[in-house]
C-alpha cells in the first residue's frame, strides 16, 4: 500500500486576491482551483482539541497532503463543500507528505 492510495478524499485549495473598486476601495476575494488535490482529513482527537484549545479556532479536521501540494497557512480549502481555513502547517521528517490542521469558516 503506498501512501498515495490513503489519499483517498479530494479537496481544492483557494487563493486570496485583492482589487480595487470603482470607489478606490480593497476589496478581497478568494480564487479556487478547479483541479481536485488529493488529500485525507480525519477529525482531530480528543488530545489535540485539549492541546488546540486556545490556539485556533474552531479546528475540525487534520488535513493529510502529497508534500507538492502548493497551500499556505490562512488559505482556504474546499472539502466536501465546505470551506475551512489552514491554520498551521507541517511536514513530516522526510518532507514526504503535508499535516495541515484546518478550521470550518462560518
Amino acid at each position: 500500500m503506498t501512501y498515495d492510495s490513503l489519499l483517498i478524499h479530494t479537496c481544492y485549495s483557494g487563493m486570496s486576491s485583492s482589487s480595487q473598486n470603482t470607489l478606490g476601495e480593497w476589496k478581497l476575494s478568494w480564487i479556487y482551483g478547479t483541479s481536485p488535490v488529493s488529500c485525507r482529513a480525519s477529525p482531530i482527537t480528543a488530545e489535540q482539541r485539549v492541546e488546540l484549545a486556545g490556539l485556533y479556532d474552531n479546528v475540525r479536521y487534520t488535513l493529510f497532503l502529497p508534500s507538492s501540494s502548493h497551500i499556505t497557512i490562512n488559505n482556504r480549502i474546499v472539502y466536501e463543500g465546505d470551506y475551512y481555513r489552514i491554520n498551521d502547517i507541517r511536514f513530516d521528517s522526510s518532507h514526504h507528505h503535508l499535516t495541515a490542521l484546518i478550521s470550518q469558516l462560518p
